[in-house]
């Protein structure tokens, strides 16, 4: 299954499933990462995301997704449109890449499993079974909080209201959760 999407000045093709396994629409300036492709676990996923201006992809990610997409841990990205990063999400592999300087930045966990990224003016916020975290739109990581299902957060403003099993906190989205953290970097 393979899908599109427009992002500012970047379009980002991503495809589920073994088809998705190989680099041959890959140029020869493409930096194209690799990550436990001979697991036999968990599924192919592939992003593959170019600049306007080029035919092949500035930067193509193949891996493994464990747990897999069919698990409902569907991969995702985000693209800070001001910044030109892209932020990675696929089963517990959270990745960060400068698409201007084709480099990753960052390898990270989402505990077992990732399920989104959403923006808030510079703070992009990562979603997953059992944390939440937040990182600026430079790639630094901000907070990290353990949470347990059920919960979900809302963010007004600069103030996150996270929900866990019905315990409410209020925080500051660039400070994180006293409650909750484990780790606060600052």
């Amino acid at each position: 299954m393979m899908s599109s999407v427009s992002i500012g000045k970047w379009r980002v093709n991503s495809g589920i499933g073994d088809i998705c396994s190989g680099t041959r629409s890959a140029g020869p300036e493409t930096y194209v990462e690799k990550f436990d492709i001979k697991n036999p676990k968990g599924e192919f996923v592939t992003h593959s995301i170019f600049s306007e201006a080029n035919t092949y992809p500035d930067l193509m990610v193949i891996q493994k997704s464990i747990p897999s997409p069919s698990d409902t841990f569907c991969p995702g990205i985000l693209i800070t449109t001001n910044t030109h990063l892209a932020f990675i999400g696929a089963g517990e592999r959270l990745l960060c890449y400068d698409l201007i300087e084709k480099v990753r930045l960052w390898e990270d966990r989402a505990e077992f499993g990732f399920f989104q990224w959403q923006q808030f003016g510079d703070i992009v916020v990562l979603s997953a079974e059992l944390e939440m975290a937040a990182w600026d739109d430079t790639g630094k990581k901000l907070w990290r909080a353990f949470v347990e299902p059920p919960w979900h957060y809302r963010v007004d403003g600069e103030t996150v209201m996270l929900d866990v099993m019905g315990q409410i906190e209020n925080f500051n989205i660039r400070t994180g959760s006293v409650k909750h953290r484990n780790i606060l970097l600052s």
